[in-house]
């Protein structure tokens, strides 16, 4: 008798296993699936932040082709002029194009966190002045010492200052000294 309720007690016990099983099968996917969304967000995100990258370096490469091509040397580089503006957009350009090309779209709106901001930091002329003074002197080393005034070679005109002033100024100003070197070095050097 007692071999009869060994019995029955084994057969209700039967189907246990399997619950437990099932159960330990689903967490076991559900941690493998957390596994790999995870892995794929890192990855997504490693791809991204690449994308990013090749674009920005890609800006700056297309900047200093364009600065080399078109006379924008390091020695007069000041935010706003002419070769800097063109300079910032092929800069700009290139990176949206290069970040379409690894699918990705991007714009000039840095708003919405997926844009082109290219950023001068370069803004005043004061800061530069040695520099200016240096090149100068290297193409007229009969300058050195001396004391020019450059709206003097072109009717006597005043060159504004265009410190913390708009674009339109230091295109202006720039434009001025120009005329002026120009004026001097035909001068200097007549044809």
């Amino acid at each position: 008798m007692e071999e009869n309720r060994k019995i029955e007690r084994k057969r209700g016990e039967e189907g246990q296993v399997i619950v437990f099983l099932a159960l330990v099968l689903v967490g076991l996917m559900g941690f493998a699936a957390l596994a790999l969304d995870g892995g794929m967000l890192f990855s997504d995100r490693r791809h991204a932040q690449n994308a990013a990258d090749s674009a920005s370096l890609a800006g700056a490469s297309a900047a200093a082709y364009y600065m080399r091509s078109h006379a924008v040397n390091y020695n007069a580089f000041i935010c706003g002029t002419g070769g800097t503006v063109f300079t910032e957009a092929t800069a700009e350009m290139e990176a949206i194009n290069r970040a379409a090309s690894n699918d990705y779209v991007i714009d000039a709106d840095i708003s919405d966190g997926h844009g082109v901001d290219v950023v001068c930091n370069i803004t005043d002329m004061v800061s530069y002045e040695d520099k200016h003074i240096d090149i100068i002197q290297s193409k007229f080393p009969e300058s050195r010492g001396k004391v020019y005034l450059i709206g003097k070679w072109i009717d006597n005109k005043e060159v504004p200052d265009p410190y913390k002033k708009n674009k339109q100024a230091f295109v202006e100003a720039e434009h001025l000294i120009e005329l002026g070197l120009r004026a001097w070095q035909e001068k200097i050097w007549p044809k």
